[in-house]
């Protein structure tokens, strides 16, 4: 009021801010990135100078299941793997960042390492689809973060409801 603002759209949007903010202070890598499980949004920030962070990426992801839910938190990508296989099918660049909690493609009958070459992609993004918990996002953005997001790159899920949110920027 003291500021002659006399209405919020969304409180819960600016605690957001103000959390992810906090963490980018911390943050000891370029790159941060901020999962909105509630709404299915990645976003993949860079740090352009100290204190600014610029938006590389928004979009739509995939998460757990119902009986395999994304967890919430921060942590920090520890390791990656070009591809695995399952079954008859192929998922690329995934980078985990607790356990076997990850981030990676979504799937694919056939894979060429050295062509970058994805087949009969599965894309379901939007939709609660990983068994065990994942953000399953497009091969293009799999394949960003996996090879520009080093270790140690903090890796944030939330579940609040951010219908104000602007993912565009952030300053710490």
């Amino acid at each position: 009021k003291s500021l002659g603002l006399t209405e919020l759209k969304s409180s819960s949007a600016f605690r957001y801010v103000a959390d992810l903010e906090s963490i980018a202070r911390g943050c000891t890598s370029d790159y941060l990135i901020y999962i909105s499980v509630y709404s299915k949004k990645i976003a993949v920030y860079h740090r352009e100078s100290k204190g600014y962070w610029k938006c590389l990426y928004y979009t739509d992801c995939s998460i757990g299941q119902d009986t395999s839910p994304t967890p919430l938190g921060d942590n920090v990508i520890q390791r990656r793997i070009e591809s695995f296989r399952y079954e008859k099918k192929y998922w690329c660049y995934a980078v985990f960042y607790s356990g076997d909690y990850g981030i990676h493609s979504t799937s694919c009958t056939s894979y060429d390492p050295d062509a970058g070459q994805f087949e009969n992609i599965d894309s379901q993004i939007g939709k609660k689809i990983s068994s065990l918990g994942c953000i399953v996002v497009e091969p293009k953005l799999a394949k960003f973060i996996y090879e520009n997001c080093p270790d140690g790159t903090h890796v944030v899920r939330d579940d609040r409801k951010l219908k104000d949110y602007d993912p565009l920027s952030i300053n710490s």
